[in-house]
């Protein structure tokens, strides 16, 4: 089950959780609502979510996080440029252009986000964000 912990009226973050201490337990018979979490989606299956609890994306999604962000495909495809070794550049391309579904905890992801200077909050929130637009 997908739950979101709210602060003020906006989304901190969310991910599939299933126990009252706020980790994902895929094996648990009974999910139980953490304290500050609410329920926000009631069925979300194993390859909807990556091992960190996190939603993945389509691409459409991504690339309208990273939109949100100020980030365009072109500002992705620059910083895939500079990676120095061709193999490992050319591997980042395929997976920035041909995946169908990205994982928040990829390294490409965090590696991107670092280079623009993307916090992990605001990327967080972003993803988060972006799982709730049609794929």
């Amino acid at each position: 089950m997908m739950y979101a912990k709210i602060e003020n009226g906006s989304l901190v973050t969310a991910r599939v959780i299933h126990d009252a201490n706020g980790t994902h337990d895929a094996n648990a018979e009974t999910p139980t609502t953490p304290n500050g979490w609410q329920l926000v989606e009631d069925e979300v299956t194993a390859d909807e979510i990556d091992a960190t609890g996190f939603p993945t994306l389509t691409r459409r999604q991504l690339r309208l996080a990273l939109l949100g962000l100020g980030v365009t495909a072109a500002t992705v495809e620059a910083v895939i440029a500079q990676i120095p070794a061709d193999a490992d550049r050319e591997a980042a391309m395929i997976y920035w252009q041909d995946t169908l579904k990205y994982h928040r905890a990829h390294t490409l992801v965090e590696q991107i986000a670092g280079a623009l200077s993307i916090t992990e909050t605001q990327l967080d929130t972003a993803w988060n964000q972006a799982a709730n637009l049609d794929g």
